[in-house]
């Protein structure tokens, strides 16, 4: 985590003289200035003397460090819901320009299961695709929560957040846990949007760490300056059945609390 130590800002400023006749205008609304000048304004702000901290809490407040899945209702591979799996809040207290960033670290783990050869391999297809989005998509393929299947072959399942600080609470669908999401609704600005996937998409992927490695400002962004500290950052995370095969799937997901 970065500290903000000096934030710049300019302005401009422009001074203008204007004449006119107490009857008569001299000049027409597009000839009024007669001079102007730059001013340059810089301000450095001082980083904070407190500790950033950032703490995950279940709805009543309390800390945690894991999601309890006993109250979860039964889940179906290859399924045909999408459901409310994990729900919790984050509180943060930073001390300068800050965004909670959300990610899974899965591509870390596998590559440092792998010998120095095959870690070298590995590497080499990476480098191999044609585009940085291509090589942060291929990274992007390790996200979510991990089932091992058989000894060579591991399974990944496609995790998603909403998070309140940016899509904001919707009374009439809390995204309370077990809740079964309807991709589509009805909005009364937008009309008909798909909440799940496209554009107006609220639920987004939970990707790869180091996909960012590749394509800046690839993890997923839960909340940034501007929100009120005072609020605790609300979210949700949900799976959609069809991508899941049968079994159980754990993982670790991380909220990093970045600043400058």
């Amino acid at each position: 985590m970065k500290r903000l130590i000096s934030l710049s800002v300019i302005a401009l400023l422009a001074s203008m003289v204007t004449a006119a006749s107490a009857q008569v205008a001299i000049y027409d609304n597009d000839s009024f200035s007669q001079a102007s000048a730059d001013v340059e304004i810089n301000i450095t702000f001082a980083p904070g003397t407190d500790p950033w901290t950032i703490e995950v809490q279940d709805n009543e407040g309390n800390p945690i460090t894991e999601f309890d899945n006993t109250s979860i209702s039964t889940l179906h591979a290859c399924g045909d819901d999408k459901k409310v799996v994990a729900k919790g809040r984050i509180v943060v207290d930073p001390q300068g320009a800050w965004e909670v960033v959300t990610y899974t670290d899965n591509f870390t783990t596998y590559f440092n299961s792998l010998t120095s050869v095959k870690q070298v391999a590995l590497m080499a297809t990476i480098a191999a695709k044609a585009s940085n989005k291509e090589r942060s998509d291929y990274i992007g393929t390790y996200s979510g929560l991990k089932q091992d299947l058989t000894d060579t072959f591991t399974h990944y399942l496609p995790i998603k957040i909403r998070s309140e600080a940016v899509f904001g609470k919707v009374e009439a669908r809390p995204y309370d846990l077990n809740d079964i999401i309807d991709p589509i609704i009805n909005d009364p600005v937008n009309g008909t949007v798909n909440i799940w996937t496209g554009d107006s998409a609220e639920f987004g992927y939970i990707p790869e760490l180091h996909g960012e490695d590749y394509v800046a400002g690839s993890l997923k962004v839960l909340a940034q300056i501007g929100h009120p500290t005072t609020d605790p950052i609300v979210f949700a995370i949900a799976v959609d059945e069809a991508t899941a095969g049968s079994g159980m799937y754990e993982g670790v997901v991380y909220f990093d609390l970045r600043g400058n």
